[in-house]
């Protein structure tokens, strides 16, 4: 993996938020709600999608990018399936989206996480980039 791709964050913060989060039984189903207002044509991805099981395939994704920012090869792994998924010949998920995610992300770890913080949300955003950069460039695929 190229080094453009990796993370100098300290996830220590970013992994303890992220726990925080990640067990909230509305948190997943908030974001997804979130997601779908920033990008409503997100939603028809999801028509015939059990979202019970997408829920916890969400939380294992956001988890594999922040693996993916430590560098974790298994994670690597993991967002080069997930992004071929996305890519254009697949589910055709265009690069832009990734932002409307990302955002849709932080506000709503920003409404969940109990200790957030503005500089934690820089963190956040930091640590997922890489990830987040690697599936764009798979687009094309």
């Amino acid at each position: 993996m190229p080094d453009a791709l990796a993370s100098s964050v300290d996830l220590k913060p970013v992994l303890a938020s992220y726990a925080r989060c990640r067990g909230d039984e509305d948190f997943v189903p908030r974001l997804y709600r979130r997601l779908w207002q920033r990008a409503p044509a997100v939603r028809a991805h999801f028509a015939a999608t059990d979202m019970q099981r997408q829920h916890g395939v969400m939380r294992e994704a956001i988890m594999t990018l922040l693996l993916f920012a430590r560098r974790k090869v298994v994670a690597r792994l993991a967002l080069d399936r997930i992004g071929r998924l996305h890519a254009r010949s697949r589910h055709d998920v265009h690069p832009e989206l990734y932002a409307a995610f990302s955002d849709a992300l932080i506000e709503t770890l920003a409404e969940r996480d109990p200790e957030w913080t503005p500089a934690l949300g820089e963190a956040w955003r930091e640590a997922i980039s890489p990830g987040l950069a690697y599936m764009a460039a798979l687009y094309a695929l």
